[in-house]
């Protein structure tokens, strides 16, 4: 594979002990994506986690009575009244969200217990898919909803595989829940149907400079390897492209905590 990039799908073990095993009847994962130099070093990694907009912190409260009070509310197919009556009374501020963030380096990838390749290709054909899954994770943020970890149904797993999943498909890339090693739950819930979100396909449009711009500041904050939220500085996107003007969900300030 010399000289070619490669797009890695990557499951990381939840380590739930026997409980995912007899509910699921192998063991839940956490998947995410890396990107793949020629050198097979890990340029970059995009994650679906949570934030929480009380604290201003990534991966937070993903646990919380209040998350599942939303897992709740999505097995009886009601998360979306429930996530507009928490707006309406003012308390959303206390409920995490599920958001799409980019990682520079290797941030999880030595704790993946699977790595396979899902894209093997030249810098730019690479680069054309990594980029809309950047974009897609920028609308997927644009929807600010609730981040539920588990759900009686597929529409209400708002969690890191439905992220995964949304943004494989905005790659182009086919894969089923089922070439999965582990449990990816959530994997099912298709989040670019949802209003706002929608489809890409660029054919190529991306430019080179807009190739090398995202590559240098990924490659440039190499050791602050804490994730940001996917926004326009991140995905390099022009407005006409995403047919969406730019708006990013939050600043750089974020405070990483212990998941």
């Amino acid at each position: 594979m010399t000289g070619k990039w490669r797009i890695v799908l990557a499951e990381q073990n939840m380590d739930l002990g026997s409980i995912d095993r007899m509910v699921f009847g192998k063991d839940t994962c956490h998947s995410f994506l890396a990107l793949v130099n020629p050198d097979n070093e890990v340029v970059s990694e995009l994650h679906g986690t949570t934030y929480h907009p009380h604290t201003n912190r990534l991966m937070h409260n993903g646990q919380s009575v209040q998350s599942y009070m939303g897992v709740i509310a999505s097995s009886v197919n009601l998360l979306a009244d429930f996530e507009n009556a928490c707006r309406y009374l003012e308390v959303d501020e206390h409920f995490s969200r599920l958001k799409a963030v980019n990682a520079n380096g290797p941030w999880r990838s030595n704790m993946a217990e699977t790595m396979r390749t899902v894209m093997v290709g030249d810098k730019h054909d690479v680069m054309t898919e990594w980029l809309d899954g950047c974009a897609i994770g920028r609308k997927i943020n644009e929807l600010d909803i609730f981040y539920t970890p588990i759900s009686i149904m597929d529409g209400g797993r708002q969690n890191c595989n439905a992220v995964t999943r949304s943004m494989l498909h905005a790659m182009d890339i086919d894969v089923s829940r089922d070439d999965f090693d582990l449990m990816p739950h959530g994997y099912n819930n298709k989040l670019w149907q949802k209003s706002l979100v929608g489809e890409f396909n660029t054919k190529g449009a991306y430019s080179t400079e807009v190739i090398d711009s995202y590559l240098a500041y990924v490659e440039g904050n190499i050791n602050k390897r804490m994730p940001k939220i996917v926004d326009d500085e991140l995905d390099m996107r022009s407005c006409d492209l995403t047919r969406a003007p730019a708006a990013p969900v939050c600043q750089a300030t974020l405070k990483p905590s212990a998941i």
